[in-house]
This record gives C-alpha cells, sequence and structure tokens, in this order.
C-alpha cells in the first residue's frame, strides 16, 4: 500500500498579522502545533512555508526551527531599493507551486483564508483531491467553502506559550456578601 501524499501550502504573512490582529501585539503562531494539524500518521507530507525576511532582522534561528520540524521554508527577502516599492505577496508563487505539484499529492491543505487562492483550490476539485483549508475564522473569505472539502478554524489554542492568565486577588480584603441581602457587610 503506498502513502498518500500530502501537500500543505503555508501563507506566512497572513498567519503572521491574523493573530496579532485578533488577540493582540504578542501573540505568534506555534509551528509545531500547526504542522500536527495537517500531517496524518499514513501520509507523506509536504509543508512549504512562505516567508518575508527582512535583511535587517536575523531570523536564521527561525528558519532552523522550520526546517527541523518539517517545513521547507521559500523565502523572499526584502532590500531597501532606492525607494521603489517591492512585493512582498507570495499569492502568485503559492498557486504556480501547486499547480505544479497536482499530478504528485493526493490531497491539499491551503493553509490560508485568502480568496485569491480560489483557482487553485478549484484545480484540485476539479481533479476529485480533497482540498482543506486551515485559517483564523475571522481571516476566511467564505467563498472559500464552496471549494474546501474540509475547513479548520485555528483558535488561540494554536498560538505560542499560551497559558491561562491568572487572576489577581485585591490586595484589599474582599467584602462579605450574606445570602440575601444585597449590600456588602463590613
Amino acid at each position: 500500500m503506498t502513502k498518500r501524499k500530502i501537500l500543505a501550502l503555508i501563507d506566512s504573512e497572513n498567519l503572521y498579522y491574523a493573530p496579532k490582529k485578533i488577540w493582540g501585539p504578542g501573540s505568534k503562531l506555534d509551528y509545531k502545533k500547526l504542522y500536527r494539524v495537517f500531517t496524518k500518521k499514513e501520509a507523506d507530507t509536504q509543508a512549504i512555508a512562505y516567508l518575508v525576511s527582512d535583511p535587517v532582522v536575523d531570523q536564521h534561528r527561525f528558519i532552523e526551527c522550520l526546517v527541523k520540524m518539517g517545513y521547507t521554508p521559500k523565502i523572499k527577502t526584502l532590500y531597501p531599493d532606492q525607494g521603489q516599492i517591492q512585493n512582498s505577496n507570495w499569492d502568485d508563487e503559492i498557486i504556480e507551486d501547486g499547480l505544479k505539484r497536482i499530478d504528485d499529492v493526493d490531497e491539499l491543505f491551503m493553509v490560508s483564508g485568502d480568496s485569491d487562492f480560489i483557482p487553485l483550490l478549484a484545480a484540485y476539485k476539479e481533479r476529485f483531491k480533497p482540498v482543506s483549508v486551515v485559517c483564523f475564522k475571522d481571516n476566511f473569505n467564505y467563498r472559500l467553502r464552496d471549494f474546501a472539502d474540509l475547513v479548520i478554524f485555528l483558535d488561540q489554542n494554536i498560538l505560542m506559550n499560551q497559558r491561562p492568565i491568572p487572576i489577581r486577588q485585591p490586595s484589599y480584603p474582599r467584602p462579605r456578601v450574606l445570602p440575601g441581602c444585597r449590600f456588602p457587610m463590613q
């Protein structure tokens, strides 16, 4: 029996900004938890993470970690170029890579809720290949549901270092409330 081949295309820029918009500036995606969403024991998975790199920020350790986890990073580096605007959008390349591999994979996981990927999802559906969309609910374009067999919404549990926020006890004593009494007793 041959193993199923899964292709996961990860729009990392989308996944970088979405949690910050939803839960605040310190929110970061845990790529190890994300990898578990689309990997299956009986399948070979190729996960491609499309990244934008800033030459000022050293991302070497982050990229190294992605490779150790099983991702194949593709990096677009932005260089300041005499006031010229550079395109940091990977959408066209993601679609192109997905279409190149369409005959080599059995299932597609599109990790983005962006409607720009509808042509890619439609191509997989035309070939009767299962398509799953993985994204945050707040970033999901509902037109994608017509092209997806499964939609997986990520929640706060996919973030790094998510611990319950401890409830601080007040430094002053709390007033006692007697049963049936509307006002606190001193």
